[in-house]
Order: C-alpha cells, then structure tokens, then sequence
C-alpha cells in the first residue's frame, strides 16, 4: 500500500501551483455556482410576477365582457378600448391567456 503523504509529496513537487491555487479556484467556484443560483431565483420571480399581471388582465378582460352583456353602448366602447391594445392576442399568445380565456 502507498503512504497518502508520499502521494501528496510527489503531487508537490510535480506542480507546486496547482497545490496553492485550488483553494482560491474552489472558492471561486462556490461564490459562481451562488450567484447562477440567485439569478436563477430572480428570473423564476419575474416570470411568476409577469404570468400573475397577465392573469390579472385576462381577468380583467372578462369582468368587461360581463360588463358588457349588462351596460350595452357604454360597456362596448369599454371592450373596444381594451381589445385595441393588442391585449387579446398578447393573452393568446400565452399559456395563462389561452386557459383563462378559454
């Protein structure tokens, strides 16, 4: 059997530098696989945030469209407005839009 200090000794004296750098690249690394992991954290929150806000639109949209089965001329002119920015087919055009619409 080998002595694991005779091995550690032959790694030394091969490459004295790799020996005194891997500290500094293990932190390095850590302090990487952390920051990729909060990024991570931070585009999850954003999506979230943004499927909430078009949820909340969708939602909107509907209560008009009831609004408009009771106003009549006042609600349409309402449900034109919305449907003029586009906002229906953004609600489509998306996984939340198309459930919560359908």
């Amino acid at each position: 059997m080998t002595n694991p200090s005779v091995i550690a000794k032959a790694a030394a004296a091969e490459s004295p530098l790799t020996l005194a750098e891997a500290p500094a690249l293990a932190m390095g690394l850590l302090y990487q696989s952390a920051a990729h992991s909060q990024s991570v954290l931070f585009e999850n929150a954003v999506l979230a945030q943004s499927l909430g806000a078009m949820a909340a639109q969708a939602a909107t949209l509907q209560g008009m469209a009831q609004l408009d089965k009771l106003t009549g001329v006042a609600g349409q002119a309402a449900l034109e407005k919305l449907a003029s920015a586009d906002l229906v087919d953004k609600l489509l055009a998306t996984k939340i839009g198309a459930a919560s619409l359908g």
